[in-house]
């Protein structure tokens, strides 16, 4: 019962994490439509700049998913030698945790990418 649980929670955390990387990308986007129109006159192409935003995204969702790794592992341990219970850290696990992550941030930094990879570079430098 508790596994199913904290599965649970996990999953609505992965679902909270995606919608707020999601919402910075498309803040992102908007507030960079100048530079994106200045990086497509100049000659990049739609790829390059879907790129950099799944990139961006990538990065974030990584440095998120470590951090949050540390920090849970690090009070597990403290709960752990202050209550002298037993506790063994699983790299398998930890790898699923930052795989998860970094797959819910690309892919909530799809559709904002590719938004950004279509803008008009003459409309984008007007604005």
């Amino acid at each position: 019962m508790a596994s199913q649980g904290l599965t649970a929670v996990g999953a609505i955390t992965l679902l909270v994490g995606g919608v707020g990387i999601a919402n910075i990308m498309i803040a992102s986007v908007n507030e960079r439509t100048a530079e994106i129109g200045l990086r497509r006159a100049v000659g990049a192409t739609q790829r390059e700049i879907m790129l950099q935003f799944i990139l961006e995204a990538v990065l974030l969702s990584l440095i998120g998913g470590t951090a949050a790794l540390g920090v849970v592992h690090g009070l597990t341990v403290v709960i752990t030698d202050t209550f002298n219970l037993p506790y063994k850290f699983d790299s398998k696990i930890a790898v699923l945790a930052v795989g998860s992550a970094l797959l819910v941030g690309v892919g909530a930094s799809l559709l904002p990418a590719v938004r950004a990879s279509q803008i008009d570079p003459v409309k984008a430098l007007r604005s």
